[in-house]
C-alpha cells in the first residue's frame, strides 16, 4: 500500500507473487507454503505494510510477514 509500483498476485498454483511495474518481468517476491488450495484472495494492512492477508479455497487464511519472505531483489 505505501509502494506505487508494486503490487501483488495470487494464483491457482497456492502462491502469492509481488511484482514491481518498472519493467521487470519475473517477480520480486514468491510466498509458497501458506496455503494447500488455490490462493483466490488478498488484502494489505494498511497500518502494517508488510503484513499480507490471503484465503484459499479451503477456507483458510493466512497473514504473510513479508520481512520473512526470501526475496529475490529489494523492492
Amino acid at each position: 500500500p505505501t509502494e506505487a509500483r508494486v503490487f501483488a498476485s495470487c494464483s491457482t498454483d497456492k502462491t502469492v507473487m509481488l511484482w514491481d511495474a518498472r519493467g521487470k518481468k519475473t517477480p520480486v517476491m514468491t510466498v509458497r507454503g501458506g496455503h494447500q488450495d488455490e490462493v483466490n484472495v488478498m488484502s494489505w494492512n494498511a497500518q502494517v505494510t508488510h503484513l499480507l492477508a490471503t484465503g484459499a479455497d479451503d477456507g483458510v487464511w493466512k497473514v504473510h510477514d513479508l520481512r520473512k519472505v526470501r526475496r529475490k531483489t529489494k523492492l
